[in-house]
């Protein structure tokens, strides 16, 4: 999921720089999706990736959540879909 954290702002900042009504239009979904991603898999913070504040999209200033419990947030899973869902949403690359 690097791409939430170094990708998507810099989308973000091209549409939001962008004259393109419905390039334009798109940008309150982009954030709203960075949203529910963080609200899921808590934001990111040097604890979770070392180095994310680093990056150079990355802001302070995005709300900060706690990771949830994914078996909680997808019940029908079996335990073992859970560990595998875990094991591939998570921030740093090298870590999945």
């Amino acid at each position: 999921m690097g791409v939430f954290c170094n990708g998507a702002p810099r989308l973000h900042r091209a549409l939001h720089n962008s004259t393109h009504p419905r390039l334009a239009a798109s940008l309150p979904q982009e954030i709203d999706q960075l949203h529910k991603i963080f609200q899921l898999l808590g934001t990111p913070d040097e604890a979770m990736w070392a180095g994310c504040s680093a990056l150079p999209d990355f802001k302070d200033t995005f709300p900060k959540w706690r990771p949830q419990n994914l078996g909680a947030a997808v019940p029908t899973l079996s335990p073992e879909g859970v560990d595998l869902l875990a094991r591939m949403l998570v921030y740093t690359p090298q870590h999945r």
